[in-house]
């Protein structure tokens, strides 16, 4: 059935497998590392045939011009080479509109982590939320997470989460009164950059079995009386 697919539609459906393949066999974290460029470009390259010394010499006549040894560094490793050059590549490797489309998106989502990772100065210890006793004083140490990692743009958080925390999403969650989803909050502490996620779950479900106390204790309460 694949096989009467049109070429452009093969190719994508190829490429988003292998980012489902490489979903399902990571952690997030791991995924964020590996979901790049160059996991996609080496893709293209096989399916191709390509040597990186053709390729060197057809980058050559697009005026992108790259040795072979730096073809093979592209391919090989998350080494931020600029937009121009990793689509020059993917063209010469022949991929269609709609992946050139995904690779952009892969790509400036991997520019978006090494500027995160580029702001954040060490600080001393990264936020800890151990101490929180109410959501607000959760939310708090959130924003101070925010700040831990040099206060990258909403945009530039989105982008760095691979499209998995949208901006308005990211500003709710700052702003609120009460806990965010876990989900959320984990992907957030992922993209800026925080390692000991444990402690935050931790925290996180302990305020969250005390706020569903709160709120069966309040359901539990008496009606008011009234007067006859």
């Amino acid at each position: 059935m694949g096989s009467n697919l049109p070429a452009t539609q093969r190719n994508v459906a190829m490429s988003q497998q292998l980012l489902r393949q490489l979903d399902s066999r990571y952690s997030d974290s791991e995924l964020m590392r590996l979901t790049a460029p160059h996991v996609l470009l080496t893709f293209m390259r096989v399916r191709s045939g390509l040597t990186p010394a053709e390729i060197a010499l057809k980058l050559k006549d697009c005026g992108a011009p790259l040795s072979p040894s730096g073809v093979q560094r592209m391919l090989s490793m998350d080494a931020g080479f600029p937009w121009r050059t990793v689509m020059h590549t993917a063209l010469i490797l022949g991929a269609e509109q709609a992946e050139i489309e995904l690779l952009r998106t892969v790509w400036e989502g991997q520019r978006a982590r090494r500027q995160l990772s580029a702001a954040r100065v060490i600080r001393g210890r990264e936020p800890d939320p151990i101490e929180c006793a109410t959501s607000g004083e959760f939310v708090e140490k959130l924003n101070d997470v925010l700040v831990w990692a040099g206060e990258p743009s909403l945009r530039q958080l989105a982008d760095a989460s691979g499209g998995q925390l949208r901006r308005s999403t990211i500003c709710d969650m700052l702003n609120a009164a009460n806990l965010p989803k876990e989900a959320t909050m984990v992907r957030f502490l992922e993209t800026c950059g925080i390692a000991d996620i444990a402690t935050w779950t931790v925290t996180w479900r302990r305020l969250r079995i005390k706020q569903r106390k709160r709120s069966n204790a309040l359901r539990n309460l008496p009606p008011p009386s009234t007067r006859s």
